[in-house]
């Protein structure tokens, strides 16, 4: 079961690679044309299982986690991380933003020396997308600031991915109709902020991610509870 959420990940960073490859940021029409195409290939989908007979409810959810990925991937790659950033300020190492806390880690290996700003922020996010930022612009060739900042926000769209399979986890350990699921499961597939915080260089999508994860897995606990 780890395989699908690895290959979630190679999926996104492998988008990335492709798109800064290609020079295609800058043209998000493109991107855009292609997530239509996808959207509507499933849509399409869904009416010929419909008109079949084939159609399930378990089928629809598949189909709108599937939409829910093109949505939040799409959205990361033709959003660079300086539009509508979140407290980012200077793209400089010596700065006292998010982006000054993700350079020191890129760049310098370090944590920053100061709270200032906003370096209240819990370092996991900054340390993985500093790490992820390293391997793919490794790959790109790339050491400007900018293309260091814009790479963690690979970090933000997998674990925002991962927040829309966590909600079907959580709708499933609190019994939830697989009617009603669908219903719950278009409302994070499609929210815009999810999109928004999973296309950030930000600790956003994954606060959001572990907030869920604990009630989820405190569901787990009260079925079986153990150290596990």
């Amino acid at each position: 079961w780890r395989l699908k959420y690895i290959l979630l990940f190679l999926v996104i960073a492998g988008s990335y690679l492709m798109v800064n490859a290609l020079k295609l940021q800058a043209k998000p029409r493109g991107i855009q044309a292609g997530m239509a195409v996808l959207l509507g290939a499933a849509v399409i989908f869904m009416l010929v299982m419909r008109r079949q007979k084939r159609w399930t409810q378990a089928m629809g959810i598949r189909m709108v986690l599937l939409m829910g990925f093109v949505m939040r991937i799409g959205y990361m790659l033709y959003t660079p991380a300086t539009l509508r950033g979140h407290d980012l300020f200077e793209l400089e190492t010596a700065a006292y933003g998010k982006a000054g806390y993700l350079l020191r880690l890129a760049v310098e290996g370090r944590l920053p020396e100061t709270n200032l700003l906003q370096l209240y922020q819990q370092p996991f996010f900054f340390i993985s997308g500093a790490f992820c930022s390293r391997i793919l612009n490794w790959i790109l060739g790339r050491s400007e600031l900018f293309y260091l900042v814009d790479a963690a926000k690979v970090v933000s769209c997998f674990v925002s991915c991962m927040t829309l399979l966590l909600a079907k986890k959580l709708f499933h350990e609190l019994g939830i109709s697989l009617g009603s699921t669908l219903f719950g499961m278009m409302l994070v597939a499609f929210a815009p902020v999810f999109y928004l915080t999973g296309g950030r260089m930000s600790e956003d999508a994954l606060c959001t991610f572990f907030m869920l994860a604990v009630l989820v897995y405190t569901l787990y606990w009260e079925k079986e509870p153990g150290w596990k």
